[in-house]
């Protein structure tokens, strides 16, 4: 006696977990239509766009801590330096009071615009990780001759 076949509603068997985290279409027991294909291609450009993001993202919070980092370690050398300066020993007194509003002023103004430029640089990282990776298939070669998108087809 033949082994009876299940009765399913698809011809193909459900999609299978793969170690790289992606999923297998499944085994069809027919050629695939061009609307599927279409739809498979579609599937495996979104996963490979939603991993390219991922790996963006990840690389925009490495710059951004770094920037950072390196906008504190510049206001510190900035402030000591002007610090020392102003401490210098052996100046009138009247003419110190300026120094030292000048400095203090300095100071700020360093602060400030260091942590401008820090922002100015994060928000041009943001706007990458903004942009998107999905780009449109180039135009085949109907397209081009006759100025038309294969869409139109």
């Amino acid at each position: 006696m033949a082994a009876k076949k299940p009765d399913t509603l698809f011809p193909f068997s459900p999609a299978q977990p793969q170690v790289d985290g992606g999923l297998s279409v499944g085994v069809y027991n027919r050629s695939l239509t061009k609307g599927e294909q279409h739809s498979i291609d579609a599937f495996h450009k979104q996963l490979l766009v939603t991993e390219l993001t991922r790996q963006k993202a990840t690389a925009a919070e490495r710059a951004l801590g770094r920037m950072r980092y390196s906008a504190v370690q510049s206001f510190t050398e900035t402030a000591e330096s002007i610090w020392a300066v102003k401490a210098i020993p052996g100046r009138d007194a009247g003419l110190q009071d300026y120094i030292t509003h000048f400095s203090e002023e300095s100071i700020r103004a360093a602060g400030t615009y260091i942590h401008e430029a820090t922002n100015i640089g994060s928000r041009h990282i943001l706007a990458e990780v903004d942009r998107s990776l999905w780009c449109a298939e180039p135009p085949g070669l109907l397209a081009r001759i006759f100025g038309r998108r294969d869409s139109e087809r």
